[in-house]
């Protein structure tokens, strides 16, 4: 049987709960009636609800007497020591620095008063001590996973039609890895696309529009689609996605999940950007930000920037690209 290392929030003690939501509550910043992490953003919640679910499930499976204290009272040295331990055995030092981190931001929300300050001292101490990992030689360089979506989508249209829709959903993937490879886009941006408010048609093409809600920076943006582009897109808008979507006439999503599909294609173990690139090159990591690229250890001052991939691709200079030895 599987271990649970975190443990769901539905079983987390009652107590826990409640002091987590408190901490949430926006209340009224001039009578200091607000929580103390009223300002945080979704995304930081949901790393401090992460982390907080691994230290929950670390004491239900070593110390489960714990639980029946309070949150702030189980938080000790002795049991942090023994947690970072477990997580040192079990995952890297960057991960477990991160996960003591986010701890330390629980504690300050559960008991904002408590003196936490040796917990913010293991925090500097494991943070000076991890290493990340240089991922370098694994990653998939963006000009090659856009010929690869290209490639996909052209094979797609020569698959037979089957009832599991194997076919359209080949085409998204390689419809979803051609534009990760041209665009600086997050995966929840693009999640967030729907056809009817962020597909905008012009008389020079088509732009993608991103909102400030859709964006972590909270500022708009646009991605004019390249014209050698502009077929594939159309292909998907008129017959791909139509055929995925199905009497579902409310799934706006710009990239629709098929019913067989556990979970979105592009959250957590994202369908194009793990299965289709590990199938082409083995086990090699596809960068899910294409700028992170060129910022790991032993990247070439002379490859070409990601960030003006689209306009390589688009210049017509293709060709000299794939001409190049270290492409």
């Amino acid at each position: 049987m599987r271990r649970l290392k975190h443990l769901p929030v539905e079983d987390w003690p009652e107590a826990d709960r409640d002091a987590l939501a408190k901490a949430y509550l926006p209340g009224d910043i001039f009578d200091e009636t607000n929580g103390p992490g009223a300002h945080h953003s979704e995304g930081w919640r949901r790393m401090i609800r992460t982390s907080y679910r691994r230290w929950l499930g670390f004491l239900k499976e070593h110390y489960p007497a714990d639980l029946l204290r309070g949150p702030a009272e189980r938080i000790t040295p002795e049991r942090v020591r023994t947690f970072v331990e477990q997580l040192s055995t079990e995952v890297r030092s960057t991960t477990a620095a991160m996960s003591i981190a986010n701890l330390y931001g629980a504690a300050r929300l559960i008991a904002p008063d408590a003196d936490w300050r040796w917990l913010a001292s293991l925090r500097a101490r494991l943070a000076s001590r991890a290493r990340s990992q240089n991922r370098f030689e694994r990653l998939v360089p963006p000009w090659h996973t856009f010929d690869l979506g290209l490639k996909l989508m052209e094979k797609a249209n020569r698959l037979p039609r089957n009832v599991h829709k194997e076919q359209d959903l080949q085409y998204r993937d390689g419809l979803i890895l051609v534009f990760v490879s041209l665009w600086n886009i997050r995966r929840r941006s693009l999640e967030a696309l729907t056809v009817s408010r962020h597909v905008e048609f012009t008389h020079g093409g088509v732009n993608l529009l991103l909102f400030p809600q859709d964006t972590k920076s909270k500022r708009d943006e646009s991605f004019p689609v390249p014209e050698p582009i502009l077929p594939y897109l159309m292909h998907y808008l008129k017959i791909v996605r139509p055929r995925l979507v199905g009497r579902n006439t409310h799934a706006l999503g710009f990239i629709p999940r098929w019913p067989s599909e556990p979970r979105s294609p592009l959250r957590y173990r994202p369908r194009a950007s793990q299965s289709r690139i590990r199938q082409s090159y083995g086990p090699a990591r596809f960068p899910s930000r294409c700028r992170d690229f060129p910022r790991h250890r032993g990247a070439r001052q002379d490859r070409p920037h990601p960030r003006h991939a689209a306009a390589h691709f688009a210049g017509g200079e293709r060709k000299a690209l794939q001409s190049r030895p270290d492409c």
